[in-house]
C-alpha cells in the first residue's frame, strides 16, 4: 500500500466506519486528512475511541501497539494525516 492509500483507509475504515462517526452525525467528507480529532474544533472524539483506533490500527495494518502514553497520542493520533505517518512509520517489513 501507497500513503495515499493508507491515508484513505485510515479515514475511511478507522476513523469513519470503525468509531461509527455517522451515528453521531458526520459524514466521510468530514473526515479530512488534517481534521483535528480532539479538542476545540475537532471531531470531539474521546480517550475510548483512542483505544478503537489502536485496536483498528493492529486489525487492518498488523500494527502492535503495546504501550502508549498521552504525549504519543498528542503527536501520532490528533489526525488522519498524524496516523498515516505512524502507520507508515511502524508497518511490518515485507520479507
Amino acid at each position: 500500500m501507497n500513503r495515499e492509500e493508507i491515508l484513505e483507509k485510515v479515514k475511511k475504515t478507522i476513523i469513519f466506519e470503525g468509531l461509527k462517526l455517522e451515528d453521531l452525525g458526520y459524514t466521510l467528507a468530514d473526515v479530512t486528512d488534517d481534521v483535528k480529532l480532539f479538542g476545540e474544533n475537532s471531531l470531539d472524539l474521546s480517550s475510548v475511541d483512542v483505544l478503537e483506533i489502536l485496536m483498528l490500527i493492529k486489525k487492518e495494518f498488523g500494527i502492535e501497539i503495546d504501550k502508549i502514553d498521552r504525549e504519543e497520542v498528542e503527536k501520532h493520533f490528533t489526525s488522519p494525516k498524524d496516523i498515516t505517518d505512524y502507520i507508515m512509520a511502524h508497518l511490518p517489513k515485507k520479507k
